[in-house]
């Protein structure tokens, strides 16, 4: 999963500072949090065997909690959001060879209190708090000035502040102003001059957008206003021209990830790359894997995903009925008993994968 980031690593030998919305073992919920407790995430600090061998790791998240494993650093800065100065504290532990630190402030705490994931970025599924956009500049903003003010002392290998030379990787649109922080307000004062950003991509869907308007609330030069210019046929937030944070954070990194090779392979396909002559084959591969008829003129609807809301699976559960009761068209009345047969057996077979998978 993390050989593109293993690959970026070897080309610059510096620090690196792992900026995320949030990370398990201290939040639960799955999706790129989960990257941080599981063990890829050893590739960082010891592909070569070692942590001696390997690269110093910092990773920046909020805290949605006080934990009692993460101390008190000391260190207060003030960083400026939207037309306010506020302060920001940081914490610290030391946990499988990687430095996790917290920002700690009133914007993440006062709104998710313990173990709560579903309500990080909004109260109810689907709705967004107001300030998010606020609150994830300012996740940026820290995140650039945690390897420069936090003197760090619990490893056995290495000590002292991460210093400037540091790669930074940003995870989707939450920390995807990083780049743009990082070139508007860092570079420009001769700053993290060697600093790169690589940009991950986990969840596409999800892009930060918001009224173009609140551009102004990001402290950025209209230099950047391009970058995040946006138009698409929404009306949430607002209907019409938007910023779109992912969409800056692609045009300003150095280096673009996505969370695996076969998401990467997802977003770049097409008919063009051999996909769709390849479609039928894998159908029939499906068909036969979960024991159901092999026909190649019975539709297959697949879905791979949590059975949750934000991935659509209720959408998915409202269409079904429609597709089974069409018929005509592209789908033959002598279709209809297998298809719904199909149908009925994946929606089984995802039941108990996803069973499987939570246990």
């Amino acid at each position: 999963m993390f050989a593109p980031f293993v690959r970026l690593l070897l080309w610059f030998f510096f620090p690196i500072a792992y900026s995320i919305s949030k990370v398990l073992d201290w939040m639960s919920g799955k999706g790129h949090a989960a990257l941080l407790r599981r063990k890829e995430l050893k590739t960082f600090v010891d592909f070569h065997g070692n942590e001696e061998n390997g690269h110093r790791v910092m990773s920046v998240a909020p805290p949605y909690d006080q934990y009692k494993d993460a101390w008190d650093t000391e260190v207060e800065i003030e960083l400026k959001a939207e037309d306010k100065t506020e302060k920001v504290r940081f914490f610290h532990c030391y946990k499988r060879g990687v430095d996790r630190v917290f920002i700690d402030h009133l914007m993440f705490l006062e709104k998710v209190w313990g173990k709560n994931a579903p309500t990080i970025y909004g109260p109810v599924a689907g709705t967004d708090y107001l300030d998010n956009q606020i609150r994830f500049s300012l996740l940026c903003r820290a995140s650039l000035e945690a390897p420069r003010v936090l003197n760090l002392n619990s490893s056995e290998y290495f000590s002292g502040p991460y210093g400037e030379d540091v790669v930074f990787i940003a995870n989707d649109w939450h920390t995807a102003l990083l780049p743009c922080y990082l070139k508007n307000m860092y570079q420009t004062r001769g700053l993290y001059m060697s600093a790169k950003v690589a940009f991950c991509i986990h969840n596409i869907a999800y892009q930060g957008r918001f009224a173009f308007a609140d551009f102004e609330l990001l402290n950025l030069q209209d230099e950047f206003k391009s970058s995040f210019d946006f138009m698409d046929g929404y009306e949430k937030p607002v209907k019409g021209r938007k910023i779109n944070s992912m969409k800056a954070g692609i045009l300003e990194l150095d280096k673009i990830l996505t969370v695996s090779p076969y998401y990467a392979e997802e977003l770049v396909s097409g008919p063009d790359k051999g996909v769709m002559s390849a479609k039928p084959l894998i159908k029939e591969a499906l068909q036969a894997e979960v024991s159901l008829p092999v026909d190649k003129n019975i539709p297959v609807i697949g879905f791979i995903g949590r059975l949750e809301e934000q991935k659509g699976s209720d959408i998915l559960a409202a269409a079904i009925p429609k597709f089974i009761g069409e018929n005509g068209g592209e789908l033959p009345a002598e279709a209809g008993v297998g298809f719904a047969t199909q149908v009925i057996a994946l929606e089984l077979v995802a039941l108990f994968s996803c069973l499987a998978y939570c246990s």
